[in-house]
């Protein structure tokens, strides 16, 4: 059985590797994923979603909290699952080849 010592060094590891020690939600996995399906050429967006993705910044928590995408000649619609992005303050598309409308989810933001 490992010791204490030995679980909490690994712990602070994990702390000190991944910048944090709570992950994405399931929510914001989803619309991460489905952004990375939708202009993953254009993004450069690669494996599973992380808070080190280019353009991704996370608060203290890991939770998204800004997407700078602007000017990434951007084509097709907004993933509807970015309403699943709730601690998203900062959303930025200005300058890219989107269509569509603007999904109704944008409205479950907090801010």
């Amino acid at each position: 059985m490992p010791s204490l010592l030995h679980t909490l060094s690994i712990a602070l590891l994990s702390v000190l590797l991944c910048g944090s020690a709570v992950a994405l939600d399931a929510g914001e996995i989803v619309a991460l994923k489905d952004m990375q399906a939708e202009w993953g050429t254009q993004l450069g967006w690669r494996g599973e979603p992380s808070c080190n993705w280019t353009d991704v910044t996370c608060d203290s928590d890991g939770h998204v909290q800004e997407l700078s995408l602007a000017a990434k000649q951007l084509s097709g619609s907004i993933p509807a699952s970015i309403g699943k992005l709730r601690s998203l303050v900062s959303l930025d598309l200005s300058d890219n080849l989107l269509s569509g409308s603007i999904p109704a989810s944008i409205g479950n933001l907090r801010s």
